[in-house]
């Protein structure tokens, strides 16, 4: 399993957690700075958290009942 950053209706369910549209910020995937560093650094920070209680839930959580 590789990086997961993206799937179907992703940025719907990350507008609804964090209230804000994440469209707008699609340069960060390519590395570069939207608006301001510290704009930059709370988003990613915000995207980093979701995937990571994505992965917990949906990867790991599974994997667990599984078991």
């Amino acid at each position: 399993m590789g990086g997961q950053n993206w799937t179907q209706g992703y940025e719907k369910q990350f507008k609804q957690v964090h209230g804000y549209d994440l469209i707008s910020f699609l340069p960060l995937y390519a590395g570069r700075f939207v608006d301001s560093a510290d704009t930059s650094d709370a988003v990613c920070w915000d995207i980093r958290r979701y995937n990571s209680h994505l992965m917990t839930e949906n990867y790991f959580g599974y994997f667990t009942e599984l078991c």
